[in-house]
C-alpha cells in the first residue's frame, strides 16, 4: 500500500481499514472540530472522497450508525450522507461526500440564509414526522434526558446564585421544577441531537440544503432540536426563526415553547457554570451572553 505524508496522519488501523474499501489514500485532510474527541477526516483514494470519522465511544457508535438508518429512511438522498461502511472494533464509519458548505459562518446574502432557514425548517419537520408512535423504551429515554436536565440547573443554583440577578434565579429555579412536568405535556419523537448549522450543509447551486452528523440523534422532544437556533440566533435575529417556522408548516404550542425557554436556561448556565469549573473563559462568555439575551426576552413576554 502507498500513502502520502497526509494520509499517514490517519491512525494506523483506521487507514489500513479505509485502504480496504476505497484504494490506497492519497490525502487524508483532518476536518475535526475543534474539542478532544473529535475525530473526524475527508479521505481521497483513486475512487474517489469520503469522510471517515472514528466515535468517541461504543455507544455513540450504535447510536450514530442507527442515525444514518433513520436518516435514510426519513430524508431525501440530496439531504444526507450515506453511510458506505463501519468497522465494529474500530468504533469507524465511512459515509459519501454531502454537497455544499458549512452554513456556519457562511457568508450569505439575507434572502438566500433566509431561504436556508427555511430549508432547514422542512427538512427537520420530515426528520420529526418520520418518527411516528415511539416505543414505550423510547418515551422513558426522552423524559430521562429532559429530568436529568432539571437536575442539572438545580445543581447550578448554590454556584451560580451569586453571579445571577433574582429573575435569572427564578429562570433558573422554573427550570429545574417545570422540565419534567412539561415534558409529560409534550409528544416525544425522534431528533437529530445536533441540529445546529455546523452541521447544516448549504449547496448554492441547487439552493438545497442537507444535514450530517447523526451522533447525537434519539428519542426527545421536537424543541431540543431548536435550543441552540433559539439561544444562539432566534433571539436576536427573529426572521430566521420566522423563516425556519415557514418551512416546518406550523408554530409552536405553548407547551413546547415553554420547554423550549426553560431548555435554554438550562444550556446556557451550564455553559457559564462549566466555563468557570473548568476555566474556560469563552464558555463563560457563551453562558453569561445567552442569559443576558434571555433574561431581556422573557422579560418583555412578561410585561406584553
Amino acid at each position: 500500500m502507498t500513502q502520502n505524508a497526509n494520509a499517514a496522519r490517519l491512525p494506523a488501523d483506521v487507514l489500513d481499514w479505509v485502504s480496504s474499501k476505497m484504494g490506497d489514500v492519497s490525502n487524508a485532510l483532518d476536518t475535526s472540530w475543534p474539542r478532544e474527541n473529535s475525530q473526524v477526516w475527508c479521505v481521497t483514494s483513486s475512487t474517489g472522497s469520503a469522510y471517515v470519522k472514528v466515535s468517541p465511544s461504543a455507544s455513540d457508535f450504535e447510536q450514530e450508525v442507527a442515525g444514518y438508518s433513520y436518516a435514510e429512511r426519513a430524508l431525501a438522498g440530496t439531504e444526507r450522507p450515506r453511510l458506505l461502511s463501519t468497522h465494529d472494533g474500530l468504533k469507524a464509519l465511512l459515509s459519501s461526500p454531502q454537497p455544499g458548505d458549512v452554513m456556519r459562518g457562511l457568508p450569505l446574502e439575507q434572502d438566500e440564509e433566509l431561504s436556508a432557514h427555511k430549508e432547514a425548517g422542512r427538512l427537520l419537520r420530515r426528520w420529526h414526522d418520520h418518527s411516528g408512535t415511539v416505543t414505550v423504551g423510547e418515551r422513558d429515554a426522552a423524559r430521562k434526558r429532559v429530568t436529568e436536565q432539571a437536575d442539572e440547573a438545580r445543581a447550578c443554583l448554590p454556584s451560580m446564585s451569586d453571579r445571577l440577578d433574582p429573575f435569572q434565579i427564578s429562570l433558573l429555579m422554573v427550570a429545574a421544577d417545570e422540565l419534567p412536568e412539561l415534558a409529560e405535556l409534550n409528544a416525544p419523537v425522534i431528533c437529530h441531537g445536533d441540529f445546529s448549522t455546523r452541521n447544516w450543509l448549504w449547496d448554492h447551486s441547487s439552493t438545497r440544503l442537507g444535514v450530517i452528523d447523526f451522533e447525537k440523534s434519539g428519542p426527545g422532544y421536537i424543541v431540543e432540536d431548536m435550543v441552540w437556533l433559539y439561544g444562539a440566533l432566534w433571539l436576536t435575529r427573529p426572521s430566521l426563526r420566522t423563516a425556519f417556522f415557514a418551512g416546518y408548516g406550523r408554530a409552536l404550542s405553548w407547551y413546547e415553547e415553554r420547554l423550549l425557554q426553560l431548555l435554554t436556561v438550562r444550556l446556557v448556565v451550564s455553559y457559564w457554570h462549566t466555563g468557570l469549573t473548568i476555566g474556560r473563559d469563552d464558555l463563560v462568555d457563551r453562558g453569561r451572553l445567552g442569559m443576558e439575551l434571555l433574561t431581556k426576552h422573557l422579560n418583555r413576554e412578561d410585561r406584553a
